[in-house]
């Protein structure tokens, strides 16, 4: 399988452009399962629509390769064609070409682009280290740090980091550290190439300095700090929450029920009678006023919305008996 860089597959000798052209590798500095990597500046085939040879012309910033940033799948290459119309074509998910001669995969009709030539959220892969290789070490920022008091933090445990190296897998390192930002410290045993998993630790890197943009210096240092006690605390809302919306949720259906039955005992006595004026009537929507006014008072009127304390709703209300039936047959609504 391809090397995971940022979201997308790592190019490498032979792979197929969009417009059928076969991509060739001159580094022998970085290989990835006995293949050479495809950099910046690496030439192709003559390319089947236009018949010029074609050069890589693009290429990850922070991923460098005998000082030459290494291709991913969707980087632009630059020939006879129309700009942007021919690009590397290596996803994530396929296996690497098989070998062969390119002379042999000149001839070969255009290649479906990936659809991981446009950008994705960015998604840890599952993939360990190489066989013989050490995992790529990382420290996680504490607090708002230089990339000179991360140095002065690191050569506690280890004053023989190559400074040179930590700039290459830090690439921001000159705008300084949020606390909760990874600083990548890459294999001690890979000193020029960028490994797989180098690779998938810058992405997350990255990943996580772009969901800290949202946080100033200070605002990332006190979630840092107090990450433990927020934590906890978003925890046990998250669960009170859910428990008050339940009830309130029920309490709504119930004043939703009451109101209901009102409407349709006013409905019923008045295509019956002609007029609100019976005692069964006064009677029953006595009854159904002083359960509604329970119900609002237990379920969000004294306490989710903390409207007051009401004893009498009707009367808070300013209702009357005669505003509703005022005018009822013309209209059919209070007041009408």
């Amino acid at each position: 399988m391809r090397a995971n860089l940022a979201g997308k597959g790592q190019a490498v000798d032979g792979d197929l452009t969009t417009t059928g052209a076969v991509c060739i590798a001159t580094g022998a500095g970085y290989l990835d399962e006995g293949r050479m990597v495809l950099r910046e500046g690496d030439p192709t085939t003559a390319c089947p629509l236009c018949g010029q040879e074609g050069v890589v012309a693009e290429g990850l910033e922070w991923c460098i390769s005998d000082g030459r940033r290494v291709a991913m799948d969707g980087a632009l290459v630059a020939c006879g064609c129309s700009p942007g119309s021919n690009r590397v074509v290596a996803p994530l998910g396929d296996a690497p070409p098989s070998r062969h001669s390119t002379a042999g995969l000149a001839t070969v009709g255009a290649a479906e682009p990936s659809a991981a030539v446009y950008p994705k959220p960015f998604s840890q892969p599952l993939i360990g280290a190489l066989p013989g290789t050490l995992e790529p070490g990382f420290y996680v920022v504490p607090r708002r740090m230089s990339f000179a008091q991360v140095l002065l933090e690191l050569a506690e445990h280890d004053a023989t980091l190559p400074i040179s190296r930590l700039q290459r897998l830090n690439p921001t390192f000159e705008q300084g550290f949020k606390a909760g930002e990874i600083f990548v410290l890459g294999n001690p045993d890979n000193v020029d190439a960028c490994t797989r998993e180098e690779g998938q630790l810058m992405a997350a890197a990255q990943h996580t300095r772009r969901a800290l943009e949202v946080l100033d210096f200070a605002e990332a240092d006190f979630m840092m700090q107090h990450q433990a006690e927020i934590a906890g605390l978003l925890s046990d809302a998250s669960q009170s929450m859910g428990v008050g919306k339940d009830m309130l949720d029920q309490g709504l259906k119930q004043v939703g029920n009451t109101l209901t039955s009102i409407e349709h005992l006013h409905q019923r006595e008045f295509m019956r009678h002609g007029h609100l004026n019976s005692p069964s009537f006064f009677a029953e929507r006595r009854q159904l006023l002083q359960q509604l006014d329970g119900q609002l008072k237990a379920a969000f009127l004294n306490k989710q919305l903390n409207l007051g304390n009401y004893e009498r709703l009707k009367k808070s209300l300013n209702i009357s008996t005669k505003s509703l039936v005022h005018h009822w047959s013309k209209a059919g609504g209070p007041g009408q």
